[in-house]
Protein backbone atom coordinates (compact mmCIF):
# COMPACT_ATOMS: atom_id res chain seq x y z
CA UNK A 1 0.00 0.00 0.00
CA UNK A 2 1.22 3.62 -0.59
CA UNK A 3 -0.39 6.84 0.88
CA UNK A 4 -1.07 10.58 -0.27
CA UNK A 5 -3.28 13.30 1.11
CA UNK A 6 -5.58 14.97 -0.56
CA UNK A 7 -6.68 18.75 0.64
CA UNK A 8 -9.25 20.20 -1.13
CA UNK A 9 -12.63 21.70 -0.03
CA UNK A 10 -14.70 20.24 2.65
CA UNK A 11 -12.63 16.74 4.29
CA UNK A 12 -15.46 15.12 4.35
CA UNK A 13 -16.87 15.30 0.99
CA UNK A 14 -13.20 14.32 -0.34
CA UNK A 15 -13.28 11.62 1.92
CA UNK A 16 -16.42 10.11 0.69
CA UNK A 17 -15.58 10.34 -2.74
CA UNK A 18 -11.68 8.95 -2.73
CA UNK A 19 -13.08 6.06 -0.63
CA UNK A 20 -15.06 5.07 -3.29
CA UNK A 21 -12.64 4.86 -6.34
CA UNK A 22 -11.32 1.33 -7.16
CA UNK A 23 -7.64 0.82 -5.75
CA UNK A 24 -8.27 3.00 -2.62
CA UNK A 25 -8.05 0.77 0.57
CA UNK A 26 -8.68 3.49 3.49
CA UNK A 27 -9.41 6.73 3.67
CA UNK A 28 -9.18 9.10 7.15
CA UNK A 29 -10.09 12.85 7.24
CA UNK A 30 -7.38 15.24 9.37
CA UNK A 31 -5.85 18.28 9.10
CA UNK A 32 -2.11 18.86 8.02
CA UNK A 33 0.39 21.57 8.73
CA UNK A 34 -1.04 23.95 11.03
CA UNK A 35 1.00 26.42 13.07
CA UNK A 36 -0.80 25.63 16.83
CA UNK A 37 0.14 22.18 18.80
CA UNK A 38 -3.87 21.76 18.55
CA UNK A 39 -6.79 22.74 16.12
CA UNK A 40 -8.58 24.50 18.83
CA UNK A 41 -8.67 28.04 17.48
CA UNK A 42 -10.47 29.91 15.14
CA UNK A 43 -7.80 30.14 12.25
CA UNK A 44 -4.91 27.61 13.12
CA UNK A 45 -3.84 27.56 9.95
CA UNK A 46 -4.21 23.80 9.43
CA UNK A 47 -5.51 22.68 5.84
CA UNK A 48 -8.10 19.93 6.03
CA UNK A 49 -7.38 17.40 4.12
CA UNK A 50 -7.59 13.35 3.58
CA UNK A 51 -4.83 10.52 4.27
CA UNK A 52 -5.80 8.20 1.24
CA UNK A 53 -4.03 4.76 1.19
CA UNK A 54 -4.22 2.90 -2.08
CA UNK A 55 -2.94 -0.54 -4.01
CA UNK A 56 -0.41 1.10 -6.67
CA UNK A 57 -1.10 -2.15 -8.58
CA UNK A 58 -5.08 -1.19 -9.06
CA UNK A 59 -4.69 2.62 -9.38
CA UNK A 60 -1.91 5.15 -9.79
CA UNK A 61 -1.12 8.30 -8.26
CA UNK A 62 -1.69 9.89 -11.53
CA UNK A 63 -5.33 8.80 -11.73
CA UNK A 64 -6.23 9.42 -8.24
CA UNK A 65 -4.93 12.85 -8.64
CA UNK A 66 -7.43 13.29 -12.08
CA UNK A 67 -10.07 11.84 -10.08
CA UNK A 68 -9.51 14.60 -7.41
CA UNK A 69 -9.34 17.40 -10.35
CA UNK A 70 -13.10 16.43 -10.80
CA UNK A 71 -14.22 17.92 -7.82
CA UNK A 72 -11.84 20.26 -6.71
CA UNK A 73 -11.15 23.37 -9.42
CA UNK A 74 -7.89 25.28 -7.93
CA UNK A 75 -8.22 28.10 -10.45
CA UNK A 76 -12.22 28.71 -9.16
CA UNK A 77 -10.63 28.65 -5.62
CA UNK A 78 -7.88 31.43 -5.87
CA UNK A 79 -10.55 33.60 -8.04
CA UNK A 80 -12.89 33.53 -5.61
CA UNK A 81 -9.92 34.50 -2.66
CA UNK A 82 -8.77 37.56 -5.19
CA UNK A 83 -11.87 39.32 -5.65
Amino acid sequence: MEKIYFAGGCLWGVQEFMRHLPGVAKTQAGRANGTTDTTASDYDGYAECVLTEFDPDKVSVEQLMAFFFEIIDPIASISKVRT
